[in-house]
């Protein structure tokens, strides 16, 4: 694709160069929040009064280093108290002695927690990329940077489901010092007691990276890691968490927790201040209304995966009824693979992403058929049921009648219209 900015740069026209850049924005924006149905398991909606911290004059470009009464400039006053105040909200919502809050993303704090669970020539654990473990953890990704030596819990291929017993075997001859668990796709609970036991065994510690379902998490709607076993919590603020783009490390260890402080420290001089404020503000809209949109959004992904398995399309899971978290996986071998699913998709402003199923290994890496959804965004925006079968009816339609994509982008345009109130937030 042409850099669309190529030719005015090489004319040193910088004023079309902002126009440009405003109108790119405005498109986006427009569509993103009047004409698509957003899917992207990954994304969320922020209320407005959450986004509009985001840009408040005050701390937008206002960074401050050193920790809470302990700044190294003057004037912080009103920064200490945003951020104690989102410390606090956090420690409530996830039931938890200690919040790590500065990181900038899920990945980051990924790396965070890598450091300060290892040192250099430590072996860990960690779900196997074919069984949807993150990149960062694998071979190439943190673990290279670290010097770390990377063994993979072994999963039953029959099906998402950790092999106890082959992991038993294998533990006392690895002895990781972390066990690395949680994937980028997150449909149900990890038998985290069962995994605390073979842990303890060699004195490791457990990472349970809950990315995708930190907001059920913290509604208690899904599996509670920490009491379960885990001894740090990783993730992300803005995907069942619908806060500013982030990451979070939670946990109950006094010593785990100096360590991960420290390394934050060292890793982030300085931090939006902005975003804290947005995601405290998030964080107390988790504490007001999360049970209730944690509810909304389990029962609007089951419906969606019971409406999409209605329509003829091959949902993963059925036996196990689909999901229990945000997400839904269809199977797009017989539409022609999974990119190709996504492109219709989005060509009828549908969005969703598509990722390798486990069945593709090592042959379709580059083809995959996995397509994944989530409801996280559409349910806040206060769609149920019956827009998860209506959402259905036309992915079902781009797919089997790739000509009705125009009409279909605009019913789709229509429905997404109707919903631009942020529910489960102070702005309702």
């Amino acid at each position: 694709m042409e850099n669309p900015a190529k030719a005015l740069l090489e004319k040193g026209n910088y004023f079309d160069i902002q126009e440009r850049i405003l109108a790119a924005v405005e498109a986006h924006d427009g569509w993103r929040t009047e004409e698509c149905i957003n899917l992207h398991a990954g994304k969320n909606v922020m209320s407005r009064k959450a986004r509009t911290l985001l840009a408040s004059p005050g701390l937008v470009d206002h960074s401050v280093s050193g920790a809470i009464g302990r700044r190294n400039a003057t004037g912080m006053g009103h920064i200490d108290t945003i951020e104690s105040l989102a410390v606090a909200l956090l420690q409530k919502l996830f039931r938890a002695k200690y919040v790590e809050y500065r990181p900038m993303s899920g990945n980051l704090a990924n790396g965070i927690a890598l450091c300060a669970l290892t040192n250099p020539g430590d072996s860990i654990m960690v779900v196997p990329r074919k069984f949807y473990g993150h990149y960062s953890w694998q071979e190439g990704g943190y673990p290279s940077f670290l010097g770390l030596k990377v063994k993979e819990i072994p999963f039953a291929d029959c099906g998402f489901q950790v092999d106890i017993d082959a992991f038993r075997r294998m533990i006392p001859i690895v002895k990781p010092k972390a066990i690395i668990v949680g994937s980028f796709i997150h449909l149900f609970p990890i038998p985290l007691a069962e995994i605390r036991e073979l842990a303890d065994s060699v004195s490791a510690r457990i990472m349970y990276d809950g990315a995708h379902v930190m907001g059920l998490i913290a509604a208690q709607s899904f599996q509670d890691p920490i009491p379960e076993g885990a001894h740090l919590l990783v993730g992300s603020t803005q995907k069942t968490l619908p806060g500013p783009i982030g990451g979070l490390l939670i946990c109950n260890d006094d010593e785990l927790f100096i360590r991960v402080a420290a390394v934050t420290s060292s890793f982030l001089s300085n931090y939006g201040n902005n975003r804290i404020a947005a995601l405290a503000m998030s964080a107390a809209e988790m504490l007001q209304f999360g049970k209730e949109y944690a509810i909304a959004i389990l029962d609007n992904a089951r419906t969606l995966a019971e409406a999409l398995d209605s329509e003829g399309l091959k949902v993963l899971h059925k036996s196990n009824h689909y999901t229990a978290s945000h997400q839904v996986i269809l199977d797009a071998t017989v539409w022609g693979g999974a990119k190709k699913v996504v492109s219709a998709l989005e060509k009828g402003n549908i969005m969703a992403t598509y990722f390798p199923l486990t069945a593709d290994h090592p042959h379709l890496l580059k083809d995959p058929n996995g397509v994944r959804f989530g409801v996280s965004a559409v349910t806040r925006l206060g769609m149920g049921r019956s827009e998860m079968v209506k959402t259905a009816a036309f992915i079902k339609t781009l797919l089997a009648h790739p000509g009705e994509g125009d009409r279909i982008g605009r019913e789709v345009r229509a429905l997404a219209s109707r919903f631009r109130k942020i529910h489960y937030s102070f702005d309702s």
